[in-house]
């Protein structure tokens, strides 16, 4: 009997038992999180809507090299991998293809917004890049870089409204974009900026890459009076041709043609790329979910994400170098501000 009232006290104890441990448990230190160990590579490939020598590919792909031998974060990046020239399903595919592989960021550099915005929440752990106009923002896994070069076009357009003889300055490009009539509209606001009667024309060839519709557009151009030319449709034989001044865009043209090539407006990738490179590391490392900007981001020159080329073998006259060395100080020291003016530019009537 007496085992018996023993027995029957057992659970008692067990229930005291575990009380106590209870409040010994929760008066121990909180267990510290284990951290997520660093990521030693990072997989990268890219879809592009026209070939690699398209300045506007040709400068990311430079800047990939680049930042491979870098190794920010000490991150192992491979070589450049990429589809070219494709749009719609085809470009669909493509990114899925990439994201199925296992691809960490797959830059969609085009207009790429409908086809990334189909496919991105399937594939939540990988970071889609959209760059540039048209894209808009959809968050989440997918971050919107524009790469502008207003502020160094602003520049040119300095250099251009003080050499222009006959007081008409053009500009030829591929379809009006936001990115792209910004930079169009400072360079002509920069030629006003020293020379207010200047008259502008303007030609959109309707194609990103077409060399020869481009240079039949500036032919026209400059039978109507066109000296200074923005080619940001990257040909420049109509410059060497009829001896007409001409100013490249985001990538430095001055070898084409260097007695003919004043200057160029260059985009530099490097800090959007290494921002997306930080915003990949950071969510590893912290185990968060990737949270894509809602705003269109962009580096000016201030931050090192344009600037104006080397004048180089161009017979710039000093007075015209001073202006623009000082006016660049001023915009790099955020003295001066350029404004950013998206609207359709068009010419003079």
């Amino acid at each position: 009997m007496h085992l018996n009232r023993q027995i029957g006290n057992f659970p008692r104890v067990l229930r005291a038992l575990g009380f106590f441990y209870a409040i010994y448990v929760a008066c121990l230190p909180p267990a510290q999180a284990q951290p997520t160990p660093a990521p030693t590579q990072v997989k990268i490939a890219a879809v592009l809507g026209s070939g690699p020598d398209d300045p506007w590919n040709a400068t990311l792909i430079s800047t990939w090299k680049q930042l491979r031998a870098a190794k920010p974060h000490g991150l192992a990046i491979n070589d450049p991998v990429y589809t070219e020239g494709v749009f719609g399903s085809a470009a669909e595919a493509a990114l899925r293809l990439y994201a199925r592989k296992g691809y960490d960021i797959i830059w969609a550099h085009a207009n790429y917004t409908d086809e990334v915005r189909r496919i991105h929440a399937q594939y939540p752990n990988t970071l889609f890049v959209l760059t540039g106009a048209p894209n808009e923002p959809i968050g989440a896994n997918v971050y919107l870089l524009y790469n502008r070069i207003y502020e160094p076009s602003y520049l040119a357009g300095i250099a251009a409204g003080m050499l222009t003889r006959t007081g008409v300055v053009g500009a030829v490009a591929g379809f009006p974009t936001e990115d792209t009539n910004d930079a169009i509209n400072a360079f002509f606001a920069g030629a006003r900026s020293v020379r207010p009667d200047v008259k502008q024309k303007v030609s959109f060839i309707a194609s990103w890459w077409d060399p020869p519709m481009a240079t039949e557009a500036m032919k026209a151009q400059v039978a109507g009076g066109v000296d200074q030319e923005f080619m940001l449709s990257s040909t420049f034989d109509v410059c060497k041709q009829q001896k007409v001044t001409c100013y490249g865009a985001y990538r430095d043209w001055s070898p084409v043609a260097p007695q003919n090539i004043a200057t160029s407006a260059l985009g530099n990738w490097t800090p959007g790329f290494k921002w997306i490179l930080d915003e990949w590391h950071a969510s590893r490392v912290g185990g968060k979910p990737l949270a894509g900007n809602m705003n269109k981001r962009y580096f000016g020159m201030a931050e090192g994400g344009a600037e104006l080329a080397p004048f180089h073998d161009f017979p710039m006259p000093p007075q015209i170098a001073a202006r623009i060395s000082e006016t660049r100080a001023r915009i790099e020291a955020r003295q001066q501000t350029v404004e950013l003016d998206v609207s359709k530019p068009a010419s003079s009537k």
